[in-house]
């Protein structure tokens, strides 16, 4: 189960970075993000989490506060400052206490990730994409990353345990890495103009260190057009790639030989976004995943729903 708990860590945190007229429904529309600098959007993201293994079920919610800012804009694409304000969680392991945190409230945390989650608080990170909504680089984890190593490892520092630690968020956290899993949870859009009832698909990568390299494929529909907002359908499935036998015996790689144990057997993906083309953000998205993966012969199960909204937009003056 704790190793359950760390997987789900990864998903979370991951998934802890994203996103004239008023035609009439039926009518086609090119969808764009609008970019102004000084623009600032507030958003909050809530995770939703069941692990389930031998039996026995685990609980967590995430919920995650952020504003981004443009910094500039060059042509069709922005810079985007995102700075994390707030971050609170709660967990249920039935072998344990309840635990939970708040980065707001004065009271000790119960949640042993808190000093974790508070070295995130107030870091910038600046992203790089374009109208359509494509991820075109990440830079400025570094800073975070070192301040989440700090608190995960204190003076044991030295110790293989720690080391590996330490390689793992890394991993998990490098600006490439962080590119490939906020190119995957925002919403892209194609290049011409789309109406109801058609599709466009999306297939992106992101490399996970204990889990390894996984494929997102995903089919998004407009299903509707009014008043300038579209509702998008997104429905898709996980890949897992297979483990080559250099690969697993990598003595580079403390997660090599993980991987080789561990297999997707199942996965399901989908939910819906809403997005207003006159503002040129995304109001809400809701995405649903189901996970069953198989650990030397062991399954476990895992249920996440993201559910994504917009709190408020101040445009620039």
């Amino acid at each position: 189960m704790q190793f359950t708990k760390m997987i789900g860590c990864v998903f979370v945190l991951c998934l802890a970075l994203l996103l004239g007229g008023s035609p009439a429904i039926g009518d086609e529309a090119k969808f764009r993000y609008k970019f102004n600098a000084g623009d600032i959007f507030m958003y909050k993201l809530i995770n939703s989490q069941t692990d389930e293994q031998n039996g026995m079920k685990m609980n967590s919610e995430q919920v995650q506060y952020y504003q981004e800012k443009v910094q500039s804009v060059e042509g069709d694409e922005a810079t985007i400052e995102r700075v994390f304000t707030r971050f609170t969680s709660e967990s249920n392991d039935p072998r344990k206490s309840k635990t939970s945190f708040d980065s707001a409230a004065e009271e000790e945390s119960t949640d042993p990730n808190a000093e974790m989650y508070k070295t995130m608080i107030d870091i910038p990170i600046n992203i790089k994409m374009n109208t359509r909504g494509k991820i075109l680089s990440i830079s400025g984890c570094s800073q975070m990353v070192k301040n989440m190593i700090d608190k995960m490892v204190g003076d044991d520092a030295g110790t293989p345990r720690a080391q590996m630690k330490i390689k793992m968020m890394k991993k998990i956290l490098s600006d490439e890495s962080m590119t490939q899993m906020l190119s995957q949870s925002i919403t892209e859009f194609p290049e011409g103009e789309i109406k109801p009832g058609e599709s466009w698909e999306k297939n992106s990568h992101v490399f996970f260190p204990m889990i390894g390299d996984l494929d997102f494929n995903v089919k998004n529909t407009l299903e509707s057009l009014a008043d300038d907002v579209a509702k998008v359908k997104m429905v898709g499935k996980m890949e897992m790639k297979p483990i080559e036998e250099d690969d697993a015996a990598d003595p580079k790689d403390p997660f090599a030989a993980l991987r080789k144990l561990m297999k997707i057997t199942e996965s399901t993906l989908d939910g819906t976004v809403e997005f207003d083309n006159e503002q040129g953000l995304i109001k809400k998205k809701v995405q649903n995943t189901t996970l069953i993966i198989n650990i030397r012969g062991q399954e476990v199960h895992t249920k996440q729903s993201s559910i994504l909204e917009l709190e408020s937009f101040k445009p620039a003056k």
